[in-house]
């Protein structure tokens, strides 16, 4: 937290905090420590009344789930936190770029990524100020980039699946666990100084890839494509598949009352390659108001492609 944080800032904690050991209860305790003040409040239901609360807190910064703070600096109130939120930690999922280009337009901050995982003790690297890749926690784990097939080691700047190693763990030590996302090492030092290697923002997962017509499709593909559009707040996305033919279904959570141009959203998505087959394939958008955001992924903070066979 040091990284984008100091003792004068008030953090707003968008993560589960109430269970001793939990997420954000750790994350209180770390801010407690460099002298900030922790704001817990939890994962966001009510984008309204999450920006109020941010409002009535006074907070200068966020650390919380992509798609729920993109729902508050969407929201109509949230332009109030423009110029009051400085920095932005979004984790516990990928994180789309266009999302970050929609935070940073909407409040004028600074949004950094974390990248971490149960299985690392929550806490893997984290962006420095220079937004180049992760800084990795290598004091504690050490990261490898290996072929996904042979498990080979890769050399650096080669692209390939992320494995870790626990170096200082006693209740789970881990040996080159395979976390299925794909990266690569960056070259060169990082502008800030820092020793640390740096990591490729993770974009995929070895298995992230849908066949559809005659190309793949990624959660990523769709989420650069459906996040510039700033009436959306999340999705939904199924591939059904019957013989040759496969449709996909995308299930929009929109802006309450907003008027959504869905012609523009279908025309984007079909730009991507693996729908360019419209004979045989198909594309439906529904729209959902589900009033309870939570409630629209279930309360779980990442989101993938369902396949439905």
């Amino acid at each position: 937290m040091l990284t984008l944080t100091g003792p004068e800032d008030r953090i707003l904690i968008l993560l589960p905090w109430q269970t001793q050991g939990s997420v954000g209860d750790l994350l209180q305790i770390a801010l407690r420590r460099m002298k900030a003040m922790p704001l817990p409040y939890g994962p966001v239901s009510d984008p309204r009344a999450a920006v109020r609360y941010a409002l009535h807190s006074g907070a200068t910064a966020i650390v919380g789930i992509p798609v729920q703070v993109l729902a508050m600096a969407r929201h109509k109130e949230g332009h109030l936190l423009r110029n009051k939120i400085k920095y932005v930690l979004l984790c516990t999922d990928y994180v789309p770029q266009a999302i970050c280009r929609a935070l940073e337009a909407a409040w004028g901050c600074s949004v950094f990524q974390h990248y971490g995982m149960t299985e690392m003790g929550l806490g893997g690297g984290v962006q420095c100020r220079a937004l180049r890749g992760y800084h990795l926690r290598e004091a504690d784990l050490f990261f490898e980039i290996v072929d996904p097939e042979s498990g080979e080691v890769l050399p650096e700047g080669e692209t390939g699946e992320v494995v870790f190693t626990t170096l200082t763990r006693e209740g789970m030590p881990l040996i080159r666990y395979r976390t299925g996302d794909v990266s690569s090492f960056l070259p060169g030092k990082c502008p800030c100084g820092t020793v640390l290697r740096s990591l490729a923002l993770i974009k995929n997962r070895v298995d992230g890839f849908i066949q559809f017509g005659g190309g793949k499709i990624t959660l990523p593909d769709l989420d650069e494509k459906l996040f510039d559009f700033d009436f959306i707040l999340d999705y939904k996305a199924y591939v059904r598949k019957n013989g040759e033919q496969s449709e996909l279904q995308l299930v929009l959570k929109t802006v309450d009352g907003s008027k959504a141009d869905l012609s523009a959203v279908i025309k984007s998505v079909l730009i991507l390659p693996a729908l360019q087959d419209s004979e045989r394939h198909r594309l439906i958008l529904q729209v959902t108001e589900e009033p309870d955001f939570t409630a629209f992924t279930g309360g779980t903070a990442k989101r993938t492609i369902t396949v439905i066979q």
